[in-house]
Formats: structure tokens, C-alpha cells, sequence
């Protein structure tokens, strides 16, 4: 490069340069940002994947790599750590990789898989990068660590509160004849041969009630052939005088009281009367 006829050519300095072949030439070429020229005859180039060069300067003349746990999204930009819930175990490159379902990570700048963490007992995480694990909630629970979901109490059993190892079980926490759906974070059901009085308390089901399932309170009591009761909400199962009496077509599965109780050409108390 000359800067006039009579003055000699003077090289480009050190991360500038001027294509060879070129006359005429006052002055040599500064790399931009994300890029750089090792030598004076050389075009700038652009910055590798996962390298970066942030100057606009006439002293470019490589880019720079990013480390492990460090990641460039464009030549330009300076690496960058890795984010909690992802790490980097190679160098130059442009994304981190995110910590697995049932993980966690809560540093940046990691440089290995083994960096993240399983969650706790009692705890799960179902998404992928995750910086933290969330507790389990009411009605679930998780024994194991690393675990992406939590477990479901099964029936009979309850859960109140979040973050739970293991289940409680209705019948021995709250007592004989407590039950609950799977699920439950609490104990609202009657057990199988119990039924919930109008206190919302199991008593034992009575001679006369078909109990074999779990749930059974006094307004859905299904009464055997032969026995009568008064009301819905009545607690009282009484037997027929005239067992007959008390068939009423299609009860078998339905919760009938008084007179729909009755067979055809009967009414009254206990079904008792016939009709005229």
C-alpha cells in the first residue's frame, strides 16, 4: 500500500489487510465485528461456529473460541455461561443442552451432565432445562428421587399436604370405615360395608342396605328386597312386615325410599297396606 506515487508500498498491519493483485491501493481494510484476518493479505472471514469476535479494530486477527459450559449465538456476540438447567460439555458451540425430566440444575456455567441433579423425594420435575423441582401435590407422592411425576394416593388412602413421600391411610389415620377415592387429599368417603351418616362419620351399614361398594352415605343407600326406609336422609333401615310388599320393580340399583319402595298393589308404612 502506498499513500502517494512516490512514497514506497508499507504493509498492512497486523489484523488489517488489502487482496494481493490490487493497484492503486491508500489503504488497508479493518475486519468488522465477527470477523478476523490472520494475516495481511488474507479477507477478513467470519468468525467459525461457536467462536466470536466483538471488535470493529484494526488488531484482528483470530476469534475467539468459546469454552466448555459457554456457548455464542452469533460471531459478534461474546460467549455467553450456560443458564441454570443447562450445561456444555464441548467447546465452540452455539446452545447449551438442557438438564433431563426428573433434574434439575441450579449453578450456570456447567460443563457436564453429571452437574445436574435428581429431584428429591417428594418432588419431580417433568420438563426438560429445568432449574429447579416442584413439589408434589396434595393427594400424590413420590418415595424415589429423579422421579418426572409424582404417584397417585390409590383408594383408601389420602395426602393434605404437598411435597409427600408417602401416602396415609384413611383407616388407620381417621379410624374404621373411612375411605377415600384415588387421589384424595383427604378421607371423604365411606369404606366398602360402612356408610357417612349426616355428620359425615361411617357407621357400620345396617341389615337390609347393599354396601359392598365404598362411597355409600345415608341419601344413596340401596336397600335389599324386603326392608323399607322413610326418608333420604334417614339413618333408619327397617324390615317388612310383608317381605313382598317391599319389591319394587326395577329398585334393585337405584336409591328408593317410602312409597316408591312399594310393590305394585301395596302402600303405606313398611309398604304394609294394600291398595283398594
Amino acid at each position: 500500500m502506498a499513500p502517494n506515487g512516490s512514497a514506497p508500498c508499507n504493509a498492512c498491519s497486523v489484523g488489517t489487510y488489502q487482496p494481493l493483485g490490487v493497484s492503486q491501493v491508500y489503504a488497508c481494510l479493518e475486519c468488522g465485528p465477527g470477523q478476523a484476518s490472520p494475516d495481511a493479505a488474507t479477507p477478513c472471514a467470519a468468525c467459525p461456529v461457536g467462536q466470536y469476535q466483538q471488535q470493529d479494530a484494526s488488531s484482528v486477527t483470530a476469534c475467539h473460541a468459546c469454552a466448555k459450559g459457554f456457548v455464542a449465538a452469533d460471531a459478534t456476540t461474546p460467549c455467553a455461561s450456560c443458564a441454570v438447567g443447562q450445561y456444555q460439555t464441548a467447546t465452540e458451540q452455539t446452545a447449551c443442552i438442557g438438564c433431563g425430566t426428573g433434574k434439575y440444575l441450579d449453578q450456570q456455567a456447567q460443563t457436564a451432565e453429571s452437574a445436574c441433579k435428581g429431584c428429591d423425594t417428594g418432588k419431580f420435575q417433568d420438563a426438560t432445562g429445568a432449574a429447579s423441582c416442584s413439589d408434589c401435590a396434595s393427594g400424590r407422592a413420590q418415595p424415589d428421587i429423579g422421579q418426572r411425576s409424582c404417584d397417585s394416593c390409590d383408594a383408601g388412602e389420602f395426602m393434605p399436604d404437598t411435597g409427600a413421600t408417602a401416602c396415609l391411610v384413611c383407616s388407620t389415620e381417621k379410624g374404621e370405615g373411612y375411605g377415600s377415592s384415588e387421589g384424595a387429599s383427604e378421607c371423604n368417603k365411606a369404606a366398602p360395608n360402612y356408610f357417612l351418616n349426616t355428620n359425615g362419620e361411617p357407621e357400620l351399614c345396617p341389615d337390609g342396605v347393599k354396601c359392598g361398594k365404598e362411597g355409600v352415605t345415608t341419601e344413596t343407600m340401596v336397600l335389599k328386597d324386603g326392608f323399607f326406609k322413610f326418608a333420604a336422609k334417614s339413618e333408619e333401615v327397617y324390615a317388612c312386615t310383608y317381605e313382598d310388599n317391599c319389591k319394587a320393580p326395577g329398585s334393585s340399583d337405584s336409591a328408593l325410599v317410602g312409597q316408591k319402595l312399594c310393590a305394585d298393589g301395596s302402600k303405606g308404612p313398611l309398604c304394609s297396606v294394600c291398595k283398594g
